[in-house]
């Protein structure tokens, strides 16, 4: 496609201009700040509503006008010779809201036109793919800096691979000796998946993190090896006969121990003990019974008590009600009365307001009014005043001295009501206390006799079963001392035992690491000849791939991988531009003008590609003394010149005439 005409009207400061390109390069020429990036973002917003610098929020709108259109319009010739013309109108809108007589603002919209007929946004939106294809390329075919540096190099790499076609794995096992004796096609079939392969990048993956782990283990094992053996224990002359006889005999001696032990457990401290136990008993049972016939003494009295005090719970809740219910209406009388005498005074005010001549009097003028008016007013004043009085004593008898009585007679009757249950309350509590001195009061059952025959008895069992109980414990602790020297006896052969199994497991633990030990190397020795023979297809890749996408560039070159330290290839996508000496520099590295060049050599390869041509925008295209020439492109170079004040347009076509 080629730009035919570009305009521009009220569009980011510049009020108005007007290109005609009839589809030839051009250059526009303009001071800084005149509006040559304008030009460029006028064209991709009509196309794609963003900026070609990216900015985010980006508005045609001119800073701080109001009212105005701001619209960009271009005519585009397509392949077959066809012109569409494209325009899209950015303005304000205003609404009237409900109850409001002025419009007031409420946003902005956007209209989209095709040949001077109004669209939709998505109809629109699909007229420009159909004649520039998507976004992303529109900003890779007329910006030249977009794929060499703004773009991901994962985005370039893919690219790249699209248009120039890439290499299937088997291609270049095929074509490399060393990975077909290797059947490098087989190692990349995934386990239980004949069908399925993994990709070589795939399979780098899983051999790096294998290496990695298998790695880590080998380190780990001599440390491992060393705490086996620091933790095998001294076991002498010890074997596991020998240990098992000493076992058996120290088990014997332990439980001939601890029969003689448990023998003779029944003696006469143990038959007065139960005796002791019968009397506590018999204690209890005759304190229970003690505190059972005193209370049934004091059944009638304890009844009494307990409805005397239910009775006060009631006069109590009753009293709390009585004085909510006071201070209501004690609240109720003060308002009444506030209000009464709030109205007394605004009556007094109102009756005491008289006629006053003066105002008969025109305020205009100052002179006083005829008699007829006059007395119109002062019937009309003498009315309002009526009405007022007449209004306050009808919200007088709401708050008469006969209601507020009334209102005063029923306070007192709630206090009186009250005050009787004070007085009930008080004498009920006088009740309740003269009742609870009625009853009662038994001594101790300790001090009865019963209580005292009894204490005496478990007491002299206790003195009897003193003496036997020292002689038992003597005996008791000499045999218990023999079972605990027979059970550590027991222990000591159990610990050496226990020893020299723990020797066994830590010689064989060491011999399983050892094992272990070679079988890693082995791994790993492995696992470095696989990741050779990736590295081996990786770099034979890359000289296929080298060959095949330089040869669709003239001159540029492309670094799709880069050496590491390790040896390994890092995956990558860098063009290097050829310098005057002939040696490969970096896009980043490079000047001005040949990255610019660079950019139009991408852009014209991009171009033949997809066979997509759109118009190519150069800003700073003043640091460039000779663009690199292709006929299929229209360029527009955006060139600073200081003596332009205003934007000036030469197409290619006028220089070379002028020239």
């Amino acid at each position: 496609m080629k730009l035919i005409r570009l305009r521009l009207e009220n569009f980011q400061g510049v009020r108005l201009a007007d290109f005609t390109f009839d589809g030839q390069s051009a250059s526009i020429y303009g001071d800084n700040a005149t509006g040559k990036t304008t030009v460029f973002n006028a064209f991709t917003w009509l196309l794609f509503d963003k900026a070609s610098t990216g900015a985010k929020n980006f508005t045609p709108k001119t800073e701080g006008s109001h009212g105005l259109d701001h619209s960009s319009e271009a005519v585009i010739e397509t392949e077959d010779g066809a012109r569409v013309t494209l325009k899209k109108v950015f303005h304000e809108v205003y609404k009237k809201k409900r109850g409001s007589a002025e419009k007031e603002f409420s946003g902005h919209t956007t209209d989209s036109y095709i040949d001077g007929v109004p669209v939709s946004a998505t109809e629109f939106s699909n007229k420009v793919s159909s004649l520039v294809g998507t976004e992303e390329q529109m900003k890779m075919l007329t910006m030249p800096d977009y794929f060499p540096s703004t773009l991901s190099w994962q985005k370039r790499r893919e690219i790249l691979l699209q248009i120039c076609g890439d290499i299937s794995d088997e291609d270049v096992i095929a074509g490399t000796p060393e990975l077909t004796a290797a059947r490098f096609g087989d190692l990349l079939t995934i386990p239980g998946a004949a069908e399925k392969k993994y990709t070589v990048e795939e399979f780098r993956k899983i051999l790096t993190e294998n290496r990695k782990k298998i790695n880590a283990e080998l380190t780990a094992i001599p440390e491992r090896i060393d705490e086996a053996e620091k933790a095998i224990p001294d076991t002498g002359t010890d074997t596991a006969d020998s240990l098992e006889n000493a076992r058996r005999q120290a088990q014997r001696g332990l439980d001939e121990a601890e029969a003689l032990a448990a023998s003779d457990s029944s003696d006469a401290a143990s038959e007065i003990s139960v005796s002791i136990s019968n009397a506590r008993l018999e204690l209890s049972e005759a304190r229970r019974k003690y505190s059972e016939a005193t209370a049934a003494q004091n059944e009638d009295t304890t009844r009494k008590i307990a409805e005397i005090h239910s009775e006060i719970t009631g006069l109590q809740k009753k009293g709390f009600s009585l004085r909510s219910e006071l201070s209501r209406k004690k609240i109720e009388i003060e308002d009444a009365e506030k209000k009464r005498s709030a109205l007394i005074d605004e009556f007094n005010l109102i009756s005491s307001q008289k006629w006053d001549d003066s105002k008969a009097v025109c305020p205009t003028c100052h002179r006083p009014y005829d008699p007829d008016k006059t007395e119109e007013l002062k019937a009309e004043f003498n009315r309002n005043r009526s009405e007022k009085l007449a209004d306050i004593s009808e919200r007088g008898k709401k708050v008469d001295r006969r209601i507020i009585a009334a209102m005063k007679e029923d306070l007192q009757k709630s206090q009186n009501e009250l005050d009787g249950i004070t007085q009930k309350y008080a004498v009920l509590t006088e009740q309740a206390e003269a009742l609870k001195e009625k009853m009662i009061v038994p001594e101790p059952f300790e001090n009865t006799m019963q209580g005292k025959a009894l204490a005496q008895k478990i007491a002299d069992l206790q003195a009897k079963v003193s003496d036997a109980d020292a002689v038992r414990k003597e005996a008791e602790s000499v045999r218990q001392q023999a079972v605990q020297e027979k059970r550590e006896a027991l222990q000591k052969v159990m610990d050496r035992i226990a020893d020299l199994r723990t020797a066994e497991r830590q010689r064989d633990r060491i011999e399983v690491l050892r094992g272990t030990q070679k079988d890693l190397a082995k791994s790993f020795e492995k696992t470095e000849r696989l990741l050779h023979l990736c590295d081996v297809f990786t770099r034979a890749k890359v000289d296929m791939l080298d060959a095949r996408i330089n040869s669709r560039f003239s001159s540029l070159r492309f670094r799709l991988f880069e050496e590491q330290i390790n040896g390994g290839l890092k995956d990558c996508c860098e063009v290097l531009i050829p310098t005057p000496a002939g040696a490969l520099v970096p896009y980043a590295s490079a000047n001005n003008a040949a990255k610019i060049n660079a950019g139009l050599e991408v852009i014209h390869t991009l171009s033949e590609a997809w066979r997509l041509q759109i118009p190519v925008f150069v800003d700073n295209a003043e640091a460039v003394t000779h663009l690199t020439e292709y006929p299929d492109l229209q360029i527009i170079r955006l060139v600073v010149s200081e003596s332009d004040k205003t934007l000036r347009m030469e197409s290619d076509t006028t220089a070379e005439k002028a020239a």
